[in-house]
């Protein structure tokens, strides 16, 4: 994950195919995603915008929230799951109380109903980290949970900031 001072952050992701997608958040909540044939090109061949409810739900999706390997699209299930379920972004900063310690600690503390994803660290996505992983100013987390418990989860983090 790169900083884009003064617009947000960048995550890149590079295929099998060496095909690369370039999703820019804005700190604003729009969302971009541009794609390229080659990782090396300098244009996209295609782009696409998103608000932050699109994205959440472009996000489920990516998750399998609609789809199971037997039963296909399941679109009642979705719709709840996008009434409650949200998937955010905590950032690590040089305030953080979480900064320096343990994934494990960070677990104990989070509460029932949110899951910790995994971690982004520079331009890496740490999936599943291990519990004696050490979460480092400027690590962002991605959290899923019910949408009230995440936003207050992350509100009392950065009344702690």
């Amino acid at each position: 994950m790169t900083d884009l001072p003064g617009v947000g952050k960048k995550v890149s992701f590079i295929n099998g195919e060496e095909k690369l997608i370039v999703m820019i958040f804005h700190y604003t909540g729009k969302r971009e995603l541009y794609f390229f044939e080659d990782y090396e090109d300098d244009d996209p061949i295609f782009t696409f915008k998103l608000s932050t409810e699109e994205a959440n739900q472009l996000g489920a999706q990516f998750l399998g929230a609609a789809l199971g390997p037997e039963t296909g699209i399941d679109r009642e299930r979705m719709k709840k799951i996008q009434k409650q379920a949200v998937v955010e972004w905590l950032d690590i900063t040089k305030h953080s109380s979480f900064a320096g310690n343990s994934f494990g600690e960070l677990n104990k503390l989070t509460p029932t109903g949110i899951s910790i994803l995994g971690i982004f660290r520079n331009d890496d996505f740490i999936a599943s980290p291990d519990e004696n992983s050490l979460l480092e100013i400027k690590d962002t987390l991605m959290l899923v949970g019910k949408r009230a418990l995440v936003k207050e989860f992350i509100r009392s983090c950065e009344e702690v900031n």
